[in-house]
């Protein structure tokens, strides 16, 4: 990688940074206020229609913005093919989601159809987006994107307080999503400045059909994983559980994104440019694991012996028996975050179809964990949720270093530490009873030493394993990401 792209890809990584630190503040006094205002059981019914709006929003894209995005030379006629395809594609999706509702909603037990009626143009809106979106991609003009996921959000959150003050239930939180997608759509289209001329061209649609169709099937099974556990939950337990266990989920999710969005958008783009560069890519695939690593092993061990602080401090007692989730789900946070390291290489090597057969393994390790897990309540299925999590990481991993050449000696060394100092602190305090105090809501004086000390102690052990266990190699890539980064923050 040339340096100008090198430190291109670190601009636009922080850009992408700074926006998702902007947008988890955004959705952290979202989150806060509305679950003062909205219960779990509308956030559980909310869950059940977003299993189905996954699935339909995968449909209606079919992978043809990636395709636009990983494609090296694109045409007009790829442009204009690819923005008729996907409106023709989100139409489609509309009226079968409008018209098929009843025995929709009664797959994830809806008791209301008219509920997935009201959210089914969202699936029209959105596919207007879909080549505005890629090409902002491919030309790196993230400044854009993260002015959109910034006031889309703010628009969701306004819609859903206001609403959920008027007391309209789940019907303001649908509304909200209807109104951050409306807004998202017109933020691309004004500014970024794209014509939307559509025509359909029967060969630039085969050239990216092979491509589309792979990222379609790996993102079906990638939405089928994510969503697995909520179906589970949504056919063994009631709208409560889920509500609780989505609300957990959705905290976890936070830092997650936090961390890995910038990593994904951005560094998809950078590593088609060297796609054909397959020793760089191992080495920065190597050092920004590591660096992740680390960083997801503090985050982990403050969730695990925070979760009844934030519970009780930010969504109320209503909402205390999210804590179990929220302390479980947190000791997969670094295996999800990898898996946001891996994706973009995958695709960017055009490996959709091996990136596919790793989600549907993921997807099958995850249904069947959270079902057998499903007996045992929210903790059941948040310990076959984490264990699938940990066996995917380790599938992707060694799938990536075979094929990059990768010595995974060299990876392991780099990351496992980390891994293990989390799991480390988990089964102390699990041993010790101090998780039965936090699950309840109830930290003690020596509860808070305990946790103080354990903290303190992983932040030292970090700083060790930076010292000891990075090679050179993946030192040097560091620093060398250090000193790009400070360059940007302060140049003149």
């Amino acid at each position: 990688m040339s340096e100008s792209l090198y430190k291109k890809a670190v601009s636009n990584t922080v850009k992408m940074l700074l926006s998702s630190g902007i947008v988890f503040v955004i959705q952290f006094l979202t989150m806060i206020i509305l679950a003062r205002i909205y219960s779990p059981d509308e956030f559980g019914l909310l869950s059940k229609i977003t299993i189905i709006t996954s699935f339909a929003d995968v449909f209606c894209q079919l992978g043809l913005g990636a395709a636009i995005v990983q494609k090296k030379e694109c045409t007009e006629n790829d442009y204009k093919t690819v923005a008729f395809t996907s409106i023709i594609l989100g139409a489609i999706t509309t009226c079968i989601v409008g018209l098929f509702s009843v025995p929709i909603s009664e797959m994830v037990k809806i008791e209301n159809y008219s509920f997935l009626k009201l959210i089914a143009p969202a699936f029209l809106i959105m596919s207007i987006s879909v080549l505005p979106t890629a090409r902002l991609q491919k030309d790196m003009r993230f400044n854009i994107i993260v002015a959109k996921d910034i006031i889309s959000y703010l628009c969701y959150a306004v819609t859903c307080i206001v609403l959920g003050i008027f007391g309209l239930g789940i019907v303001g939180l649908i509304l909200g999503l209807l109104a951050k997608y409306i807004i998202s759509t017109l933020i691309i289209i004004v500014y970024g400045k794209y014509p939307l001329s559509m025509k359909f061209y029967r060969a630039s649609f085969m050239s990216m059909f092979k491509f589309g169709t792979g990222f379609s099937l790996c993102k079906i099974c990638s939405v089928a994983t994510d969503q697995s556990d909520y179906y589970a939950i949504a056919r063994t337990l009631d709208n409560t559980n889920l509500g609780l266990y989505n609300k957990a989920f959705q905290l976890i999710s936070t830092p997650i994104s936090l961390i890995g969005q910038g990593i994904d958008q951005v560094f998809f783009s950078s590593f088609s440019k060297i796609q054909n560069d397959e020793k760089r890519i191992g080495d920065l695939f190597i050092s920004v694991s590591a660096v992740t690593g680390l960083v997801c092993s503090i985050v982990s061990v403050c969730f695990f012996y925070s979760s009844g602080i934030i519970v009780n401090l930010l969504f109320g007692k209503e909402w205390i028996n999210a804590t179990v989730p929220i302390s479980i789900l947190s000791l997969a946070i670094f295996c999800r975050s990898s898996i946001k390291i891996t994706d973009p290489i995958m695709r960017a090597k055009g490996y959709v179809y091996p990136r596919a057969l790793f989600h549907c393994i993921n997807t099958i390790l995850t249904v069947f964990a959270a079902f057998c897990g499903s007996s045992y309540g929210l903790l059941g299925i948040s310990i076959g949720v984490v264990i699938a999590q940990i066996m995917n990481y380790f599938i992707n991993v060694f799938y990536i270093s075979r094929k990059l050449h990768i010595d995974i000696v060299r990876y392991m060394r780099s990351t496992l530490p980390s891994m293990i100092i989390t799991s480390i602190a988990g089964l102390i305090g699990y041993s010790l009873g101090i998780t039965d105090s936090i699950w309840n809501g109830v930290y003690s004086a020596p509860c808070w030493i305990f946790i103080i000390v354990t903290i303190v102690i992983v932040l030292a052990f970090c700083l060790l394993i930076y010292r000891t266990c990075l090679d050179k190699q993946s030192k040097d890539e560091v620093n060398r990401f250090y000193a790009t980064l400070k360059s940007i923050l302060f140049k003149n």
